[in-house]
């Protein structure tokens, strides 16, 4: 009988623990390098905070060089950019499909790109902003100022003088629009503005800063002839978004706000004739009659600001208020994607949230051109007599790229706008 010697490992048992520990370690290597490759190749859904924006991904060629490859080619060639190649299309679309984890999976090469192709397609122009440390979807081309009406073309034209001078772009902004609120003869804005039915100019306004995601906006301030200098304070001073009434009017005196009387002797001339017909009208707008100054703007570094002011509809309700002084109708702005502003018929407009559907819809890759015209037609989609209402819009993306639209000859919005030292008038698109 042989008697088995147990101080000694059993050399089967040995050689099996061996190649466990081997095999693990096989496993644990493997896994590593995949996880490797799939740092360098990116696969990913776009996520709903980069809608419209470009994600990028490298892909290894065979020469062992590689192209950056965009989710967002839509607007491409409109900036004047090359897109990447047909490769690149079909790896990104499968990858963010699911049908593939990388391209080693399809065991096809990408073509080769050198650096002066790379860095003309959008991928090459993002990789290029992100060292540069700005938003890939920035501009270089300097500030742009986008305004409402007439009174737009010398309140852009102050704007880019207070921003060439040193100021912030929400100075320039709030000291274009105070130029039509301090002109007598816009009836429509700040001192001089038409009253409400009982003879009282109340005015509305806001402004928003598209870094901070903040804004500042008041209503029903009466006695005080520079509302977006008010609300800029609640924005810097307080943190509300929204005061109105007596509440926006102390607070305005407070911050060293002088009180003085908004009608000028045209406009209570024009009261008081409204006032004396039997049948008067009441809330009417007219092309000479416009009730806002809306202006939109960007630094060309992907800061963008927008602010809008009123005395709102002419012989109005006491205590209305239009869509002008609220977020998301009159004004909106967000540095990741653009900036919108509205004019028209308030009461309207204020059920579709203008400013921030524009904005969203640029958010998704449209053009501010795009973005204006598909609000316009989702207003007449849910309702065809919006057809015939006074609705104009604008928008500007943080690329400087710009958007006017109107619904209808009967509101024809002429809009003014200031670009590389030129300032000018143009008339927007008409939906219908």
């Amino acid at each position: 009988m042989m008697v088995r010697d147990t101080s000694r490992p059993d050399p089967s048992k040995t050689e099996a623990i061996t190649v466990v520990m081997c095999t693990s370690k096989a496993i644990y290597l493997s896994a590593l390098i995949r996880v490797l490759l799939l740092v360098k190749v990116v696969s990913c859904k776009p996520t709903i905070h980069n809608q419209g924006r470009p994600f990028i991904m490298r892909v290894p060629t065979e020469e062992g060089r590689g192209e950056e490859i965009t989710s967002t080619l839509r607007n491409s060639r409109k900036a004047g950019l090359s897109p990447p190649s047909k490769t690149a299309r079909r790896a990104t679309q499968q990858i963010s499909q699911g049908r593939i984890s990388s391209l080693h999976d399809r065991g096809e090469a990408m073509e080769p790109v050198d650096r002066r192709s790379f860095l003309k397609t959008v991928a090459g122009t993002a990789a290029l902003a992100a060292v540069e440390g700005r938003p890939s979807w920035a501009s270089d081309a300097g500030p742009v100022f986008l305004s409402t009406w007439l009174q737009g073309k010398p309140a852009n034209e102050r704007a880019a003088e207070i921003f060439k001078g040193g100021g912030s772009l929400l100075d320039a902004v709030e000291k274009g629009i105070n130029v039509p609120e301090n002109d007598p003869a816009v009836t429509s804005v700040g001192y001089g503005g038409l009253p409400n039915a009982e003879g009282v100019v109340e005015l509305d306004a806001a402004i928003m800063d598209g870094t901070r995601h903040r804004a500042g906006s008041v209503c029903n301030l009466h006695m005080i002839k520079n509302p977006i200098s008010v609300a800029r304070l609640v924005l810097e001073k307080t943190r509300h978004t929204t005061l109105a009434g007596e509440g926006a009017f102390r607070f305005a005196l407070k911050m060293g706000f002088e009180p003085r009387t908004l009608l000028t002797p045209e406009s209570l001339k024009k009261w008081q004739e409204w006032k004396a017909r039997p049948q008067h009208e009441t809330f009417w707008l007219t092309p000479e009659n416009h009730d806002t100054i809306g202006m939109v703007a960007t630094d060309g570094k992907g800061h963008v600001v927008s602010g809008c002011s009123t005395s709102g509809l002419a012989w109005k309700i006491p205590g209305r208020v239009g869509d002008s002084p609220l977020v998301g109708c009159g004004v909106y702005a967000d540095d990741n994607v653009g900036t919108a502003s509205a004019t028209g018929d308030g009461d309207l407009m204020t059920n579709y949230c203008t400013s921030v559907s524009i904005v969203h819809t640029m958010a998704r890759g449209a053009s501010p051109q795009e973005a204006c015209m598909e609000l316009l037609r989702h207003m007449v989609k849910t309702d065809a007599k919006n057809k015939d209402g006074e609705v104009a819009v604008i928008a500007i993306n943080t690329r400087g790229e710009i958007g006017a639209a109107c619904m209808n000859n009967r509101f024809h919005l002429k809009y003014a706008l200031w670009r590389n030292g030129e300032s000018q008038l143009l008339e927007s698109v008409m939906l219908i």
